[in-house]
């Protein structure tokens, strides 16, 4: 039988479920389970993994993630709802994370302009949309409804049309 702290650790992993084991012999893990990488760090008193400063960073961060002062974009040409900039504010503090998200909720709320906030507050970033071919001529509206100043390309169609858009931007 294992002794109780290799069990511990052993079970630590396997909950973990790492990803891939470097040459080196590191595990890396996702950003995602860092918190509850710390408290069984903490809990456990396991003091052999290196990275520590990432996680107590990650734990600061988001201790803190509700007094972070987040505005919504002033370029944007419409005024959210409470709930809407709830949903943009949720959005930023996994941003500051470096996590992401998923906004799910009734049809007609308004998540696509809550994402088009979210877009515009990430300046000189590139992001994609992925939607289905139905709605793909909506989104491109939407960004030139609430969002003029994004560069909004759809890229659909032939492979060889989509090769010289991509190529283009």
């Amino acid at each position: 039988a294992l002794p109780i702290s290799v069990k511990n650790f052993f079970d630590l992993i396997k909950v973990l479920s790492p990803e891939e084991l470097s040459q080196n012999g590191s595990i890396k893990i996702e950003k995602n389970k860092a918190l509850y990488l710390l408290d069984k760090i903490k809990n456990k008193k396991i003091e052999f993994i290196k990275g520590c400063q990432v996680l107590k960073d990650i734990e600061n961060i988001y201790a803190n993630i509700n007094q972070i002062d987040i505005e919504v974009p002033v370029n944007l040409k419409t005024k959210l709802r409470k709930y809407q900039i709830d949903g943009y504010k949720w959005l930023k503090r996994l941003s500051t994370l470096e996590l992401g998200g998923i906004l799910a909720d009734e049809m007609g709320l308004g998540k696509t302009v809550e994402i088009i906030a979210f877009l515009l507050s990430c300046e000189n970033k590139k992001s994609i949309i992925i939607s289905p071919i139905s709605l793909i001529y909506n989104w491109k509206a939407e960004l030139e409804k609430f969002a003029p100043t994004l560069k909004a390309v759809i890229i659909h169609g032939e492979k060889k049309g989509r090769h010289e858009l991509i190529h283009n931007l």
